[in-house]
């Protein structure tokens, strides 16, 4: 988490004094392509490898979220 959150925190710095932030590398996510025969038209895939960190992105986005929506300000 701490390893994480500091990176986010510097590309956050970095954006916001208006310089280039480097590249964060999260790894590599493995996907297997499924069949389409329960939804159409949509693209379904099996998470092989990387689920935690998706995991672990959305809560940080939901988090993030959450402290945007007890700020008040409108249109959160």
């Amino acid at each position: 988490w701490s390893a994480l959150l500091e990176d986010i925190i510097d590309k956050a710095e970095s954006r916001l004094s208006k310089t280039k932030p480097t590249p964060h590398f999260l790894g590599a996510i493995v996907l297997e392509p499924q069949s389409k025969d329960s939804l159409l038209g949509v693209d379904t895939s099996y998470i092989i490898d990387g689920q935690q960190r998706l995991t672990t992105l959305q809560y940080v986005l939901a988090s993030i979220r959450l402290a945007l929506r007890a700020t008040g300000l409108p249109g959160l």
